[in-house]
């Protein structure tokens, strides 16, 4: 079972009780390489995680359209995973994404005001 896999506890409830996991990966360098197996941004192989979070990003964003919740972890047994949904070697993953309908509406968590965090310049 994919939550045997998994080392938070929380994350391992999510996992048992949601309908759907995503598992987000990449292929190992393909985003920000050159076809040549340059790098291609002076980011390096960060670049690769930036592409990642966008990939989420959009996933939830899509998700919350349809009406459903989605959680994402980034704390699990990378290997265990990786076995068990035969994962080929060329691909590193990300996350995982638990989708489905929420039994709850949780209250957001308080933010910092966005001068606190975003500059104009």
């Amino acid at each position: 079972m994919l939550a045997d896999t998994l080392i938070a506890q929380e994350n391992i409830h999510i996992v048992k009780n949601a309908p759907l996991i995503f598992v987000v990966s990449n292929v190992k360098k393909r985003s920000g390489y050159e076809r040549n197996g340059c790098l291609s941004s002076v980011k390096g192989e960060s670049w690769e995680m930036f592409d990642a979070g966008v990939a989420c990003q959009t996933l939830c964003l899509a998700a919350t359209e349809l009406g459903l919740g989605t959680v994402i972890m980034g704390t699990f047994d990378e290997d265990g995973i990786a076995k068990f949904i035969g994962l080929p070697e060329n691909e590193e993953m990300i996350a995982l994404v638990a989708c489905g309908y929420a039994n709850e509406a949780p209250k957001a968590p308080r933010r910092k005001e966005v001068a606190e965090i975003l500059r104009f310049l």
